[in-house]
C-alpha cells in the first residue's frame, strides 16, 4: 500500500512544492518507506501537476524505486496505491511491443500500458489501486480507482486549483482548504453509521467511486464509470446453471485469485478468524504454498473476555491446516485507543469492529508486511445473518395475526443481559422482530437503519434536520433490477455497505500500522461470477454462502464449515457502561452540542440514559456520535 496526494493547477500557476510535501508527509503511516514528488509547472502551456507519494514497498524493495514512476521520455508519470496483480504477463507483453522497464515494480506497467491504450488502460489493470497518472503533451490527469473501491481517493476544488490524496487529512495540508462538516450527508451518517455515496463528511469534498475514472483537464473534471457489476442471476440467459459447475468454477477462480495475492517481496501472512471465509482462505493459501515448499503464516488475536474471543476456533482451523500460527492475546484498552483510532479513521464511520480490526492489524504487522483477509464474501455469498433473517421474516409474517402477537408480547418479557445485549436471546429475538416489522412495512428494501426517521428528526436541530440531503441507499434500492429481496441486499451491499464502510474500515486500520490488506473475494473475476450465480445457490433455505461450504467441503472439516457465524465485535454495551461513561457523556454533554448545534442536547441526554441505565441497547448509535462528535474536533471542522 501507499499514500497519494497531488495538485494541478488549471489556471497554469506554479504548484506550491511545500503545500504538496505537507500533504504527502500527512500520509507517512500509509508508506513509512520512503516519499517522492514530480512536479509539471506549465508556465502558459495549460495547467500545472504537482504528484507527492508515500512508499510501503512490497514488490522490488530497493530504496531507488520510487514514485511517481516514468515511462521512457519523461512524458508521462504515474503513481498508486494499491497493487496490480498479474503485472508480469502484462510486462513480458510490453516489453514485446518495445516498452522499457526501469524497475521491477509492478506500479510501471501502467505508465506503459497508458501508452499503448490511453485512458482506456484502467480497464486492464487487475488489482486494488487508486491511482494518478499526468501526460505531460497532453495537459490532462487521470485518477482512478478499483472496481469494488478497495483504495480510497478523495478530491475537491479550490478556486482554479484542483487537490487529491487517499485520506482527507491530506487535503487538510492546503492552508485554503475550509474545514466544514457536509451538514446534506450528517442524517445518513446518523442512519448507518457510515456515509454512503461519493459525499464525504468534509463539505467540498468528493470521493471518486469505486470502478470509475476522472480526467482532469483545462475543460475541468469529467467522470467517467469504466466497470460495473454484470447482469445477475435471475435475468433470462445470465444465470449461471448447476450447482456442481458453480462450485467447480468458484473453486477455480478463488484459488487463481489467492496465487494472484502470493506475490510479494516481503513478508506475508493471513488473517484467521476461524470464520469460514478467512478459513477457506487459508486453505487454499496453505495448498498454494506448499507447492514451492513453504509454510503458511496465520494470525489472530486472543481477547480476555471469551464471548467475543474467536482465537480457539482459529487455533483449531490452524492446527488442521498446519500453518505457523501467531495468536496475539490484547487486553482491551479502548480509551488509550480513541485518540489514534480518530486520527487514523480519516473521516466519521462507526463500525465498532474497527476497533478490534485496528488491534489485529497492529499485531498482525509486527511480523508480516502483507496479509489476506476473507472480506467480501459475506456480500457475495449472502453470509449475513440479516439475509437469513429476511428469509426467516418472510415465514414469520406468513404467520397467523394472533400467534404473531403472542410471540411479540412474549419478547417482551424476555430479561436482558447488562452486560452482553449483542449476544442474548431476547435482544436476538427483539432484533429479529423488529426485522421482520421492517419487512412488512418496506418489502422492497429490506434496510436496517440505526436510527428510523422519527427518532433521527428527534435528535437532529431543526437547522440540522433542514439541510438533510437524499438517502442514497434508498436510491440504490430503487434502481435495482432484481426482485428476489435477498438478490437485492447483496446487490445494495456491494455498492454501498462494501466499499463505504467495510473497506473503509480495513484501509484505515491496516494502514494505521503500514500493513497490506489482499482480499481474494474482491478479484473481479470473482466478482463477475458470483454475480451471474442464482441466489438460490448461495442462501438455500436458511442456509447461507450454501456454495462456498461446497467449495469448503474439500478442504475443510464439517465442524468448522457449519459452524454459526461471529461477528468480529466488541462489549461496546458494557464499554459505554464503565470505561467510556465518562467520555460520552463529557462528548454529548450540553455545552459541547450547544457547541456544535447539530443534536438536540436533551434527547441525546436522554438517549445516554437510557443506554447507561440498561433499558434499551444504544450502543452503536452512541459510538456514532461520540466518532463525530471527537472527530470534529480532532480534526477542527466547524459545523457549517
Amino acid at each position: 500500500m501507499c499514500g497519494i496526494a497531488g495538485i494541478i493547477d488549471l489556471s497554469g500557476r506554479p504548484v506550491d512544492r511545500e503545500v504538496l510535501a505537507r500533504m504527502t508527509g500527512a500520509l507517512a503511516h500509509r508508506g513509512p518507506d520512503g516519499d517522492g514528488f514530480h512536479l509539471d509547472q506549465a508556465g502558459a502551456q495549460g495547467p500545472s501537476c504537482g504528484l507527492g507519494h508515500r512508499r510501503l514497498s512490497i514488490i522490488d524493495l530497493r530504496p531507488s524505486v520510487r514514485h511517481p514512476l516514468a515511462n521512457e521520455d519523461g512524458t508521462v508519470w504515474a503513481m498508486v496505491n494499491g497493487e496490480f496483480y498479474g503485472f508480469k504477463e502484462q510486462r513480458a507483453e510490453l516489453e514485446g511491443k518495445g516498452h522499457k522497464f526501469a524497475t521491477d515494480c509492478d506500479s510501471e506497467i501502467l505508465v506503459h500500458l497508458y501508452e499503448e491504450e490511453g485512458p482506456a488502460a484502467v480497464k486492464k489493470l487487475k488489482g486494488m489501486f487508486a491511482l494518478a497518472l499526468w501526460d505531460g503533451r497532453a495537459r490532462r490527469l487521470l485518477l482512478a480507482r478499483d472496481r469494488l473501491g478497495q483504495k480510497p481517493l478523495y478530491w475537491t476544488q479550490i478556486r482554479d486549483r484542483i487537490l487529491f490524496a487517499s485520506e482527507i487529512k491530506a487535503l487538510f495540508a492546503d492552508p485554503a482548504m475550509e474545514r466544514r462538516l457536509n451538514l446534506s450527508g450528517l442524517a445518513n451518517y446518523l442512519r448507518f453509521l457510515y456515509l454512503p455515496g461519493q459525499e464525504s463528511m468534509v463539505d467540498g469534498v468528493r470521493r471518486l467511486p469505486p470502478g470509475h475514472l476522472a480526467l482532469i483537464d483545462q475543460e475541468g473534471v469529467r467522470g467517467e464509470r469504466y466497470w460495473r457489476l454484470p447482469p445477475q442471476a435471475g435475468e433470462p440467459g445470465q444465470a449461471v446453471r448447476g450447482e456442481k459447475r458453480a462450485a467447480e468454477e468458484l473453486e477455480r477462480l478463488l484459488s487463481q485469485a489467492v496465487e494472484l495475492r502470493l506475490v510479494s517481496d516481503a513478508p506475508l501472512g493471513a488473517f484467521l478468524s476461524g470464520g469460514l471465509d478467512s478459513s477457506l482462505i487459508c486453505a487454499l493459501m496453505t495448498k498454494l504454498l506448499a507447492g514451492s515448499g513453504q509454510k503458511a503464516r496465520t494470525y489472530t488475536v486472543r481477547f480476555s473476555e471469551a464471548s467475543f474471543d474467536e482465537s480457539a476456533k482459529a487455533a483449531k482451523v490452524a492446527k488442521a491446516l498446519g500453518t505457523e500460527h501467531t495468536e496475539v492475546e490484547v487486553e482491551p484498552d479502548v480509551l488509550s485507543l480513541i485518540e489514534d483510532l480518530i486520527y487514523f479513521l480519516d473521516e466519521p464511520m462507526a463500525d465498532s469492529s474497527a476497533i478490534p480490526t485496528y488491534w489485529l492489524c497492529q499485531a498482525t504487522r509486527r511480523h508480516v508486511t502483507v496479509a489476506l483477509s476473507g472480506d467480501g464474501g459475506d456480500e457475495l455469498l449472502a453470509g449475513y445473518r440479516r439475509y437469513v433473517g429476511r428469509r426467516m421474516a418472510e415465514r414469520y409474517n406468513g404467520l397467523p395475526g394472533p400467534l404473531k402477537r403472542m410471540i411479540r408480547a412474549g419478547a417482551g418479557l424476555l430479561p436482558s443481559s447488562a452486560a452482553y445485549e449483542g449476544r442474548s436471546l431476547s435482544k436476538k429475538l427483539k432484533k429479529f422482530l423488529d426485522q421482520a416489522r421492517q419487512v412488512e412495512l418496506f418489502p422492497n428494501t429490506s434496510r436496517i437503519d440505526f436510527l428510523g426517521p422519527r427518532e433521527l428528526a428527534g435528535l437532529l436541530t431543526p437547522e440540522a434536520a433542514a439541510k438533510a440531503g437524499p438517502d442514497p441507499v434508498e436510491a440504490r434500492f430503487k434502481a435495482c433490477p432484481f426482485s428476489d429481496p435477498v438478490a437485492r441486499m447483496g446487490w445494495v451491499d456491494l455498492l454501498t455497505y462494501l466499499p463505504d464502510d467495510i473497506l473503509v474500515k480495513v484501509d484505515r486500520m491496516s494502514m494505521a500500522h503500514a500493513l497490506e490488506v489482499r482480499s481474494p473475494f474482491l478479484d473481479h473475476q470473482v466478482v463477475e461470477f458470483l454475480a451471474q450465480v442464482p441466489v438460490g445457490l448461495k442462501l438455500k433455505g436458511l442456509t447461507a454462502k450454501h456454495l462456498l461450504k461446497k467449495v469448503a467441503g474439500r478442504y475443510l472439516d464439517k465442524e468448522i464449515i457449519h459452524q454459526p457465524k461471529q461477528g468480529f465485535e466488541v462489549p461496546l454495551a458494557a464499554w459505554f457502561r464503565n470505561e467510556l461513561k465518562g467520555v460520552i457523556r463529557q462528548a454529548l454533554s450540553r455545552p459541547e452540542l450547544e457547541r456544535t448545534g447539530l443534536l438536540k442536547p436533551g434527547s441525546s441526554a436522554e438517549l445516554v440514559n437510557r443506554h447507561l441505565s440498561g433499558r434499551e441497547d444504544r450502543a452503536q448509535v452512541l459510538w456514532g456520535l461520540l466518532v463525530l462528535e471527537l472527530w470534529m474536533k480532532r480534526f477542527k471542522v466547524g459545523a457549517g
